[in-house]
């Protein structure tokens, strides 16, 4: 993080400034690598990690108008918890980050961060395998969404589902321990 510092005073005819002045620190602007993830429950909480650069301990993020304060782990990491929107609906809202006092300058990233309809489980086909693993399973339910961080959740292990539709993905199951 570089930054430099300037001392400010003001003058009334652009000739006499008195002697006082304050300092002012100029700091270099935060950028926006990624957020992992990119969608979240329509009704909020869900925690957003944000990789970038030049992040500082005063981050605020947003999201669309709301704010909410950054969870500062390093110069390149901030985690952001989503905050519940007005509607519960799906909807795509902008994201962006300021480090500074009050309002501060919001980076112009072009993130995007979607709210998603809650979606549910209602049954897994078939309900039993072996303990080796390896069997696919259909898990059925609804507002089920296609992309890269659609996951299976055996417990505490997360393998990757393949989208079939709204109501279906199928994954395989890891080994029982």
């Amino acid at each position: 993080l570089t930054s430099s510092s300037v001392f400010i005073t003001v003058s009334n005819n652009g000739a006499d400034y008195p002697a006082s002045s304050l300092p002012f620190t100029y700091t270099s602007s935060p950028s926006i690598t990624s957020l992992t993830p990119s969608r979240g429950s329509a009704n909020g909480g869900t925690a957003v990690t944000v990789t970038g650069a030049n992040f500082k301990s005063d981050t605020t993020c947003k999201f669309n108008d709301m704010k909410v304060a950054a969870n500062f782990l390093s110069s390149s990491s901030i985690v952001c918890v989503s905050p519940a929107p007005v509607s519960k609906i799906d909807q795509t809202m902008s994201f962006e980050v300021s480090s500074g006092q009050g309002d501060g300058d919001f980076t112009s990233s072009g993130q995007t961060f979607a709210y998603v309809t809650e979606f549910h489980v209602t049954g897994v086909s078939p309900s039993s395998g072996p303990k080796s693993g390896g069997t696919k399973v259909v898990v059925y339910g609804y507002n089920f969404v296609d992309g890269d961080n659609l996951k299976c959740k055996f417990d505490t292990t997360v393998v990757s589902a393949v989208f079939l539709s709204s109501t279906s993905a199928s994954c395989d199951t890891p080994p029982s321990s």
